[in-house]
């Protein structure tokens, strides 16, 4: 992430450092400048093993957009920017915006971390603007993709709906299934 630059540059001199790099491959070692950037160099190996055409494929099926070039960061002056984060009276007033993300096997992996992301980084400018949960029927759920997760909140019920101020439900192929069931409705 840009925005640590200059920090890890002062704690890893030893390091070779590209400032406006978007990722960098280094033998079998690859590395990405941000959370976006990750799904640029994603992409990056995707094209290298199956070619520009595939990558692309890949990309428009989970709506992304990528930066093929990786010497041109469109986000390489974030390392210079001031960011302060000043909330409005009114937003402050508000406290926490308590949200819980609600998952189930089959959950799309990027629907949930994507946006988890954005309210991490907002919560690192304005600490405390978002307390984040994730709840599901089970302890383990099962990514679209493979991964499973631990989650923070076990068991569905009208209770869990009370303790949130916004509910967030991600796609995958999992949705069909839940949109049915009474416990998700």
């Amino acid at each position: 992430n840009k925005i640590d630059f200059p920090d890890l540059v002062k704690h890893f001199p030893a390091v070779h450092w590209e400032r406006e790099a978007r990722w960098c491959v280094d033998g079998k070692f690859h590395t990405s400048s941000g959370v976006s950037a990750g799904m640029d160099l994603a992409t990056f190996i995707v094209s290298e093993m199956f070619g520009p055409d595939k990558a692309a494929r890949v990309a428009q099926n989970i709506e992304y957009r990528a930066t093929v070039d990786p010497s041109k960061d469109p986000f390489c002056d974030n390392a210079s920017i001031d960011w302060t984060f000043r909330l409005p009276a009114e937003a402050a007033a508000k406290g926490t915006l308590r949200i819980g993300l609600v998952l189930f096997d089959d959950f799309e992996l990027l629907d949930v971390f994507g946006p988890l992301e954005m309210f991490a980084v907002a919560n690192r400018f304005h600490p405390g603007l978002f307390s984040l949960t994730t709840i599901a029927e089970e302890a383990n759920v099962k990514s679209s993709k493979g991964p499973r997760f631990k989650v923070d909140v076990v068991g569905l019920s009208e209770d869990w709906a009370a303790q949130v101020d916004l509910l967030f439900v991600p796609g995958g192929a999992g949705t069909r299934r839940e949109s049915v069931r009474p416990a998700m409705l």
